[in-house]
């Protein structure tokens, strides 16, 4: 499930974590920022990001920008805490919560694409 060139360091590790590729793709994240729109701050509660993340992404970004930055940001920080697979079920589990059913089955769909044809 790695692969991009992009790195990441997981805490207290000086070994760099690749990038996930599939639902978690940068690609992937932007088409759901898509999506979920200008109601991210809902999703960003949904996935535990505090109200001082928030405020940092409204401060760092334009307000277009807003949704993917926050599903990067997360992504970041999943990264370095938890495995793909719960990454992906937490995001999956947060969209549901969020009421979009339709992509928390996406991203589960996708996933277990990914998984099938790796």
């Amino acid at each position: 499930m790695f692969g991009d060139t992009t790195s990441y360091y997981p805490l207290l590790s000086n070994v760099p974590v690749d990038a996930p590729i599939g639902i978690l793709s940068d690609q992937e994240l932007f088409k759901i920022s898509i999506q979920i729109g200008s109601n991210w701050q809902s999703l960003a509660r949904e996935l535990r990001m505090t109200p001082a993340e928030i405020r940092r992404i409204e401060r760092m970004h334009l307000p277009d920008e807003h949704g993917f930055a926050m599903l990067l940001d997360w992504r970041y920080k999943c990264v370095k805490l938890i495995r793909v697979h719960d990454s992906v079920t937490a995001l999956a589990n947060a969209l549901e919560t969020f009421g979009r059913q339709d992509l928390s089955f996406h991203v589960l769909m996708k996933y277990q694409n990914d998984q099938f044809c790796a």
